[in-house]
């Protein structure tokens, strides 16, 4: 499984570092650890400074924003999902997709399956 982690810019930093954690224990392998990807919201970065403190190193690739070379910024990469947490709403989600998407996980959102965690 190929899986896009979105980190937005609601309060609840800890739900996303708990599920970047988790998936960082998981071992590689086929039925371990999917591969991931992180894209995290300039409002992302500022509320979990507020929040945490620094965003920790996993080990797995983080992109800007504005990357649209990510492996994941094209449908026809074969990225399965995509979980966007946390946010405040679905209707303000800074990932959803977007006619025209200028970032790159407005684009992302378009051509996966996307899972928006709510608070």
């Amino acid at each position: 499984m190929k899986l896009v982690v979105a980190v937005g810019g609601a309060s609840g930093s800890v739900y996303a570092q708990r599920l970047l954690d988790t998936l960082a224990a998981m071992k590689p392998g086929p039925n371990g650890r999917p591969e991931v990807g992180v894209v995290v919201s300039k409002a992302g970065v500022e509320v979990w400074r507020h929040e945490l403190g620094e965003i920790p190193v996993w080990p797995f690739p983080r992109y800007d924003l504005h990357d649209f070379r990510a492996p994941f910024a094209s449908g026809s990469a074969g990225w399965d999902a995509m979980v966007v947490v946390p946010v405040p709403s679905a209707d303000k989600c800074p990932f959803r997709p977007a006619p025209g998407a200028s970032r790159l996980s407005e684009n992302t959102s378009s051509v996966t399956l996307a899972v928006i965690g709510v608070r």
